[in-house]
C-alpha cells in the first residue's frame, strides 16, 4: 500500500481488531483452551477471508491515487490538476462511509456521549439519499466523457477530432 491514501495504519488496526474478535470468540467460553494446529489454521483462514476484500480495495485505491498523483498520463495530469478539487466532497463521503462499516471490537463496551452530535447518524442520512443520483454519478459520467475525449485526441490528434465533429 502506498502512502498517498494514508490508510495503511488504519487497515492494520482494523485487521488487528478483526483478529481480536475471532480470538475472543474462541476463548470466551474456555479461557484455558488449547488450540490445535488445524484449528489455528482454520481461524487464520477465517481471518484472511474476512480481511482480504477490504484490504485489497484499499491497496488498489492507493495504487490508483499514486498513479494519478505521479501524472503517468495526460488524463491523470488533467484530473489531478483540474477535476480533483470538484470531487473531494464525494471522496470525503466515501471515506466516512468506509470507516463507518470498519470492524469494531465486539466485546468492548462503548459509551456514547451525545448521539445527536454530527456524524453519529451519518449512515442513516446516506440511506435516505441513496435513491437520488448524486455527485458520484455525475463524476463518473464527466470523467468518462473527458477521458474518452482526451484519449481520442491524444491518439488521433485534434484535427481528426474536429473533422469528426464537423461531418
Amino acid at each position: 500500500m502506498t502512502a498517498d491514501l494514508g490508510m495503511g495504519a488504519n487497515i492494520a488496526v482494523e485487521s488487528a481488531v478483526h483478529l481480536c474478535n475471532i480470538l475472543h470468540r474462541e476463548f470466551a467460553s474456555n479461557p484455558t483452551r488449547r488450540i490445535s494446529t488445524p484449528d489455528l489454521a482454520a481461524l487464520f483462514a477465517e481471518y484472511q477471508a474476512g480481511r482480504h476484500a477490504r484490504a485489497k480495495e484499499y491497496v488498489e485505491t492507493s495504487g490508483k491515487l499514486t498513479r494519478m498523483n505521479s501524472y503517468q498520463s495526460r488524463f491523470n495530469y488533467f484530473f489531478a490538476g483540474y477535476l480533483h478539487k470538484y470531487i473531494v466532497p464525494s471522496q470525503k463521503a466515501g471515506l466516512i462511509e468506509s470507516l463507518s462499516v470498519a470492524p469494531k471490537l465486539d466485546y468492548a463496551p462503548t459509551r456514547t456521549i451525545d448521539e445527536s452530535a454530527e456524524g453519529w447518524h451519518w449512515m442513516e442520512t446516506q440511506e435516505i439519499k441513496k435513491g437520488k443520483k448524486g455527485g458520484w454519478f455525475k463524476y463518473m459520467v464527466l470523467t468518462s466523457v473527458v477521458g474518452v475525449t482526451a484519449a481520442y485526441m491524444a491518439r488521433a490528434g485534434v484535427p481528426a477530432l474536429l473533422m469528426k465533429l464537423t461531418v
